[in-house]
């Protein structure tokens, strides 16, 4: 509902595995997505415009089943546009053509047990670019030691290899999942984004430190944390415009490293 995820080589593979003892072929009337704007896009698609046929046993392989793939890219449709639309609504209209190619009678067969089943991969490489996405983590501490501070600060260090950027709040939750206090009056820049190459690529991790001072009035009260939620809007970095955004890719090595700390003086 909230971030935008442009993605910039989506793939759907459609599988249909077929005992029936003769061809078929899928009509596809009408396949319409809309949008989350309620705007309707049309999927379109060669594969389509050409019908889909689907592989059978032969008479003499009665007992098998025979799979067809359609393999559904950028290059042969409109999928990337559909997937950048943030569909979520699937308008569809399709029929089966039995025997189409019309093969004599003599060499087709239908078995008790013969079925279609239709297996749907989608395959989403994170390449591509990202605006105010969301995401929290939650972690669990014991501040009480922070009673006897006179006086301290929260350390805070994050080291980013992922190719976003982020702002970011804490909040504070005593034992009974209460909140407590946030760090900030509003999100700030926490998450550095990592270099990257031309490809968009991670190529260095970036590392990040704040030294906050707790105030003395809330030590007492930070004392009583239990819980650490973490609440990052993240975004891909941005070439001129803010609209303008860079292409980047994240793979399974990148990471996140936070950590978090006090130091202060004690009480004597």
């Amino acid at each position: 509902v909230q971030a935008s995820l442009y993605v910039e080589d989506p793939k759907v593979t459609v599988t249909v595995n077929s005992s029936f003892g003769f061809p078929t072929k899928a009509l596809v009337n009408q396949f319409v997505v809309q949008a989350r704007d309620g705007s309707l896009i049309v999927f379109k698609s060669k594969i389509l415009d050409n019908g889909m046929y689907f592989d059978y046993p032969k008479l003499s392989e009665a007992g098998q089943t025979k799979s067809t793939s359609f393999i559904f890219t950028k290059d042969n449709s409109n999928i990337r546009e559909v997937f950048n639309a943030q569909a979520k609504r699937l308008i569809y209209d399709i029929d089966a053509l039995s025997n189409p190619l019309l093969t004599p009678d003599s060499t087709t067969f239908i078995a008790e047990n013969s079925k279609f089943t239709i297996n749907l991969t989608v395959d989403l490489p994170l390449k591509g670019n990202v605006s105010q996405y969301p995401a929290t983590r939650t972690f669990d501490t014991d501040a009480s030691t922070l009673k006897d501070l006179k006086e301290g600060s929260l350390l805070i260090e994050t080291t980013n290899s992922i190719p976003l950027s982020a702002n970011a709040q804490f909040y504070f939750y005593n034992g009974s999942n209460q909140l407590l206090d946030s760090v900030f009056t509003s999100r700030q820049p926490l998450f550095k984004s990592a270099q990257t190459d031309a490809q968009g690529k991670s190529t260095n991790s970036i590392v990040n430190t704040l030294t906050i001072p707790i105030p003395n009035n809330k030590i007492a009260l930070w004392s009583l944390t239990r819980r650490i939620k973490v609440d990052a809007i993240f975004n891909s970095t941005t070439i001129g415009s803010p609209l303008d955004k860079n292409t980047i890719q994240i793979s399974s090595q990148d990471a996140l490293q936070l950590r978090i700390g006090f130091v202060g003086k004690l009480k004597l």
